[in-house]
């Protein structure tokens, strides 16, 4: 066992209730509670830690940027109805296309 392999035993204090979680996670995968502790801090190290709240702010750029997709599909249409109607001659009376009243 090279010196970066060797095990290094130490003593940790952290809340019941997080130690419940734990233990309860360890006997759902099948590891043993210093697996389960092991596995999820080198993971902290692999990859970047996205939490709830990363998660929530990419639901509402996504819902924002679908709202601006659409807003914009509208005003194109909008928009071509306009140009359409400036290519006619007016008419007395003549009512606006759909796509351009408010």
């Amino acid at each position: 066992m090279s010196a970066a392999d060797e095990e290094v035993r130490i003593t940790l204090r952290l809340p019941a209730l997080l130690r419940d979680r734990l233990a309860t996670a360890a006997t759902d995968s099948g590891r043993s509670m210093n697996g389960e502790i092991v596995l999820r801090l080198q993971g902290t190290f692999d990859e970047p830690v996205f939490d709830v709240r990363t998660e929530a702010i990419r639901a509402i750029v996504k819902q924002a940027v679908d709202g601006l997709q659409s807003a914009t599909a509208e005003i194109s249409q909008q928009v071509a109805a306009l140009r359409q109607m400036n290519k006619q001659p007016a008419k007395s009376g003549q009512e606006l296309p759909k796509a351009a009243k408010g």
